[in-house]
C-alpha cells in the first residue's frame, strides 16, 4: 500500500492519466455538477496548489530546463509533503476532495518513464504522510493520441516535448497502477467525446458517494 490510510471523515477522489487525456477538464466539470448534491467539493491540483508547490510546478514544466530524473522526483516529493498539509484539514472536516493528480503519476511518470525504483516512491510518498486515495478515475488514451492532442492545443511544455517513447512508458505505468490499485481504480476511456466522458465521470462518482 503506497500511503497511510488515515481514519478520516472526508472523500480523496483523484483523477489520472497521460498529458492530454482529458482529466482536468472532466474534474472541473463533475465538480460544477455534483457540488450542486454535494456541498463540500473542493478541487486541488498536484503538483500545485500551495504557493511552494506552485513555483515548483513553474520549475518542474519550464520548457527550457533540463534537470536530472533524481532532481525532477525530490521536486515532485517536495510539492506533494506541502499539497499533503494543505488537503489534510479539508478530509479531517469531512469534504470531498478532487484531486488532479496524485502520488500515482508519480509511478507512471517518474517510475516507469525515468526509472526511479517504485519501492522508493512508495516510501517516500509514505514518509509525507499521503492519504490514500478512496477513488481513483484514470482516463485511458493512447499517448499518441494524448500528444496530438496536446499538440492541437499549443500545449508543449517540458514534460509534452519529450519522445513518443517516453509518454508509451508512462502509459505502461498507469497499467501497472490499474492492476495494483484495482480496489480503487476505475478505468473511463478517454477516446470518446468530451460529453461522453463527463457524463462517465459524473455517473461514477455519485454512485461513489451515494454507496
Amino acid at each position: 500500500m503506497a500511503c497511510n490510510k488515515r481514519n478520516k471523515r472526508g472523500i480523496l477522489i483523484t483523477f489520472e492519466g497521460i498529458d492530454g487525456c482529458g482529466k482536468t477538464t472532466a474534474m472541473h466539470g463533475a465538480a460544477e455538477i455534483l457540488s450542486k448534491e454535494y456541498k463540500k467539493i473542493v478541487t486541488f491540483r498536484d503538483p500545485g496548489t500551495t504557493k511552494v508547490s506552485e513555483a515548483i510546478r513553474n520549475i518542474l514544466l519550464e520548457p527550457n530546463l533540463n534537470m536530472s530524473v533524481w532532481t525532477e522526483y525530490y521536486l515532485y516529493v517536495a510539492a506533494r509533503a506541502e499539497l499533503v498539509k494543505k488537503i489534510e484539514p479539508y478530509l479531517e472536516q469531512g469534504a470531498i476532495v478532487f484531486l488532479d493528480r496524485f502520488y500515482d503519476s508519480t509511478i507512471a511518470y517518474q517510475g516507469f518513464r525515468n526509472g526511479i525504483p517504485l519501492q522508493f516512491i512508495l516510501e517516500d510518498n509514505k514518509r509525507i504522510g499521503c492519504p490514500e486515495p478512496d477513488l481513483t478515475l484514470l482516463y485511458k488514451l493512447g499517448p499518441e493520441v494524448g500528444m496530438q492532442r496536446n499538440i492541437s492545443e499549443g500545449k508543449q511544455n517540458r514534460i509534452d516535448q519529450e519522445s513518443l517513447d517516453k509518454h508509451k512508458k508512462v502509459y505502461e505505468g498507469y497499467e501497472w497502477v490499474a492492476k495494483k490499485f484495482k480496489n480503487r481504480v476505475r478505468i473511463i476511456d478517454a477516446s470518446q467525446s468530451k460529453e461522453k466522458v463527463l457524463e462517465e465521470t459524473v455517473m461514477i462518482i455519485d454512485e461513489f458517494l451515494s454507496q
